[in-house]
């Protein structure tokens, strides 16, 4: 009896002292909402993008049969974010000649009047690669041209999986930011399967939330590019219930609307609404938080941003644009 109830102090007593992530919650945060997808209901990861007048979402599924090949698809939303279309699975098999490319994770960019996709895959020595390719719409179908499969760029890791870059159009060029920090930015050399170094910027950048990785593609927003990157870090939460587990965390940041790019303001600390990180903490893969930015839409006063959530869900959160931009704290160049 003695050795239950020490047992019961053990575990009862840290719950004061675990971190609770709501604590960080913004004000800016109006609203979150999930989206289901007919026919998907394990669909996650999503972009989304305002493309000839309509909103079109990305989204990645599995099947278990299947496992771990990839699923992806794009379906038209309305204005409230509801689907409003059937959706569509694109041919990426088909597009890559049939090998088994494990393709995950897509962006959506618009580069003038073209819809590009964004995304990545494995290679023959089952490393992660980065892919671009065109989606052209024939009969009403997304259909896949031409992917351009990226494995050659200046101060590549041959043994680095290659995931997470940030798309954006500058003067009508595709560009990808590489990383953060430093802000290295790549320009596809198409047919080549290569990318040039653009540019790339150093600033005194403070987060203590993990290593800094790509979200969402940046889009031009007033005199600044605006875009949402996530990073992970183990810890023991409130959320977790002391578990020392992964954390995957949501934060944004602006940089420069000309070259060479300089990021300019980021949030000091992960952006976090309420009921980001309630439910079942359990993904398919293992116990672990999860929130994963991939899209964003911004008008004059709102931000929406479309996530993953647990690898099995699909939410989107609208913020305060001003509120947002106001809880930046300004980068300074090294």
């Amino acid at each position: 009896m003695f050795k239950l109830i020490f047992l019961l102090l053990v575990w009862w007593a840290p719950l004061s002292a675990w971190f609770d992530l709501e604590e960080l919650t913004r004000s800016f945060v109006l609203d979150t909402k999930k989206i289901d997808i007919p026919g998907y209901p394990a669909a996650f990861n999503p972009s989304i993008i305002r493309w000839q007048g309509q909103l079109w979402m990305s989204f990645r599924s599995y099947d278990r049969a299947t496992f771990p090949i990839n699923t992806l698809g794009l379906i038209p939303l309305d204005e409230c974010f509801n689907p409003s279309g059937v959706p569509q699975i694109l041919d990426i098999l088909g597009a890559h000649s049939g090998m088994d490319v494990r393709a995950q994770d897509i962006r959506l960019i618009a580069v003038g009047e073209a819809l590009y996709i964004v995304y990545n895959r494995m290679d023959q020595q089952n490393k992660r690669r980065m892919c671009v390719a065109k989606l052209q719409k024939q009969a009403g179908q997304f259909v896949i041209e031409q992917p351009e499969y990226l494995t050659q760029f200046p101060d590549m890791l041959p043994e680095r999986d290659e995931k997470n870059w940030v798309p954006f159009s500058y003067k009508d060029h595709l560009l990808l930011a590489y990383s953060l920090s430093p802000h290295r930015i790549l320009s596809p050399i198409a047919g080549a399967g290569t990318c040039d170094l653009f540019a790339i910027t150093k600033g005194n950048i403070s987060w203590d939330w993990g290593e800094l990785r790509g979200g969402t593609p940046a889009l031009a927003d007033g005199n600044h590019y605006l875009a949402f990157f996530h990073s992970c870090k183990k810890m023991e939460t409130k959320q977790s219930q002391g578990m020392h587990v992964k954390h995957y965390l949501m934060g944004a940041y602006t940089f420069a609307r000309h070259p060479p790019f300089q990021i300019l303001r980021i949030s000091p600390h992960p952006i976090i609404g309420s009921g980001f990180y309630e439910g079942d903490m359990g993904t398919i893969w293992r116990n672990m938080w999860v929130v994963f930015p991939g899209g964003l839409i911004v008008d004059e006063k709102f931000v929406w941003v479309v996530y993953g959530r647990q690898d099995r869900e699909i939410w989107v959160v609208k913020m305060d644009k001003k509120g947002l931009l106001n809880s930046l704290v300004s980068v300074t160049k090294e």
